[in-house]
């Protein structure tokens, strides 16, 4: 059995997803739901590899016909979608695709004789994935109040690496926290019915949310 001596799946704030490990056969392939990725060399006998955005599901390291301990790298993708008003009759829509990725482990990082041992998959901590991750939103709606008509108008798609991320400290439930890193804009109009001067204004959407508790079933949904 091949077992690297460090074993994390990293994921920056913006890039690719990586996992690194120690391991001394630069040859070696890493498969990841049955896809075989090349590794890439760092400092010292530290290795990684970039992996896609969809790469999930067992995962271990293949060399010489030799295959190490698996795990099992889970994929989440969950769509949200918030609705709710403004002033002067403002109807909102954003709605959030994301993709989350982690292994459960009761180990943060396994090293020496843990690659060894059985993965219980008692917690994991992970950042929603920028790779594929995206936000969108649309603004509609208006009223008229007093002298006064209000318009709104906007939306849009776009990638974002939020901050937060979802985590779980008992495998039974879980939270998801997300603290957008992008703007979503929209456009008020205001129109005044006694002279007919119309005034625009750009105005953005907060688009952070938490969910504090969710359940976990067995096979780690949501």
């Amino acid at each position: 059995m091949l077992a690297p001596d460090f074993w994390t799946l990293s994921l920056p704030p913006t890039g690719q997803a990586q996992m690194t490990f120690a391991f001394g056969a630069p040859d070696a392939l890493l498969r990841v739901g049955g896809q075989p990725l090349g590794l890439l060399c760092g400092a010292g006998h530290m290795y990684r590899v970039d992996l896609p955005a969809a790469a999930s599901g067992q995962t271990y390291l293949e060399w010489n016909g030799r295959t190490g301990p698996p795990h099992d790298l889970l994929l989440w993708r969950p769509i949200l979608t918030v609705k709710g008003t403004g002033p002067h009759g403002m109807i909102y829509t954003i709605t959030y695709t994301l993709r989350m990725r982690a292994m459960p482990d009761a180990y943060p990082e396994r090293r020496g004789r843990q690659v060894f041992s059985p993965v219980t998959g008692t917690h994991f901590l992970t950042r929603i994935d920028p790779q594929v991750s995206t936000v969108g939103w649309s603004v509609s709606g208006g009223a008229v109040e007093g002298d006064y008509q209000y318009a709104y108008s906007g939306g849009g798609l776009r990638g974002f690496s939020p901050a937060g991320g979802f985590q779980s400290d008992d495998g039974i439930t879980a939270s998801l926290s997300c603290t957008s890193d992008v703007d979503l804009p929209y456009t008020m109009t205001v129109t005044s019915l006694d002279t007919g001067e119309v005034s625009t204004f750009t105005q953005a959407l907060v688009s952070d949310f938490t969910i504090s508790s969710m359940t976990l079933a067995a096979d780690w949904t949501v």
